[in-house]
C-alpha cells in the first residue's frame, strides 16, 4: 500500500521525514500537500513503518559495505545510498537510468 503512495508523493514533489519525536513531517508544494494530506494522514502508520524499514535496510547495507569493503563509514554510506537509488529506479521505472 505505501510503496505506490511513496511514488505518488514523489511525483507530486512531496518529501516526507520523521522527526526525532516520531512525528511524520511533509514538505512540498502547497497545492499538492493540501490535495494529498488526507491520504498521508490515513496512511501515516504504514508510511512511518516503511520509512523505518528503508532506514534500517540502508544502515545494514552500509555496515556490510563498510566491513566487507574495508571502507570508512562515509564511503560505505555513499555506496549504500547509490545502491538504494538504483533499486528505487528499477522498482519505479523498470530500469536503471
Amino acid at each position: 500500500m505505501s510503496a505506490p503512495l511513496f511514488m505518488v508523493l514523489e511525483r507530486a514533489g512531496i518529501h516526507l521525514s520523521v522527526s526525532s519525536s516520531g512525528e511524520l513531517k511533509a514538505k512540498g508544494k502547497l497545492k499538492a500537500l493540501h490535495a494529498l494530506l488526507p491520504t498521508i494522514r490515513e496512511s501515516k502508520t504504514a508510511l512511518i513503518a516503511e520509512m523505518e524499514a528503508q532506514r534500517e535496510a540502508f544502515e545494514e547495507r552500509a555496515a556490510i559495505i563498510e566491513y566487507d569493503g574495508v571502507l570508512s563509514r562515509e564511503e560505505a554510506e555513499r555506496f549504500a545510498k547509490q545502491e538504494s537509488f538504483q533499486m528505487i529506479s528499477v522498482k519505479t521505472h523498470g530500469r536503471i537510468w
